[in-house]
């Protein structure tokens, strides 16, 4: 699900009538599933989609409430992302006061998670939805991430995405937090809380 609306949706797919396609799809998925099996709709952030994640969010709760998953991805600076660069990529800081507005969707789905989030780009309330998601060969951590109180935790950041940001963005976390572990690799926490 790339936007919330045929028009936003098919720009960035480059293909009419995409965003029909989808809802249709995703409407017969869920009438046929069987019990076993779980569905999940991903979105890409990208320059073209991060002002709508509010609106994307509340066309998947009006109109697909039980999907199991509901993920949200910050774009990877790789493939078409490449060639379109300028039309697409986009800074995390940018991102960030839209991720407030998803704020009160929190609850509205069984489970909602942000991929490719290094800690420091989101605020404490939403660390228990970041899950490690690239291979480390992908990751890296700047110096001052050596400094950082959670970097145990944390993603990294994508090396792609560092060749053309450079480092300001990121700054260590320095706060005392109570965090409350999963014990799983790929989403480390489950709550936080400050002290």
């Amino acid at each position: 699900m790339y936007g919330p609306t045929s028009e936003i949706h098919d720009a960035i797919t480059r293909t009419k009538n995409s965003f029909e396609q989808t809802i249709s799809g995703l409407k017969n998925i869920l009438t046929y599933r069987k019990e076993d099996q779980s569905v999940e709709i991903r979105t890409v952030i990208s320059k073209l989609s991060y002002k709508y994640l509010d609106q994307i969010l509340s066309l998947i709760k009006i109109h697909f409430s039980s999907v199991d998953r509901v993920i949200l991805i910050f774009i990877e600076h790789e493939g078409q992302a490449v060639k379109n660069s300028k039309s697409v990529n986009l800074s995390y800081s940018k991102v960030r006061p839209y991720l407030d507005k998803i704020y009160p969707f929190l609850n509205s789905f069984k489970e909602l998670r942000l991929y490719h989030f290094p800690l420091c780009t989101v605020d404490l309330k939403f660390w228990p939805l970041v899950w490690r998601t690239l291979p480390d060969k992908e990751v890296i951590f700047i110096s001052s991430c050596n400094q950082c109180k959670y970097k145990k935790y944390c993603l990294g950041i994508h090396k792609d995405y560092l060749n053309k940001v450079k480092g300001k963005e990121f700054k260590p976390i320095k706060d005392d937090l109570i965090i409350e572990e999963t014990g799983d690799f790929y989403h480390p926490i489950i709550k936080v809380s400050k002290k």
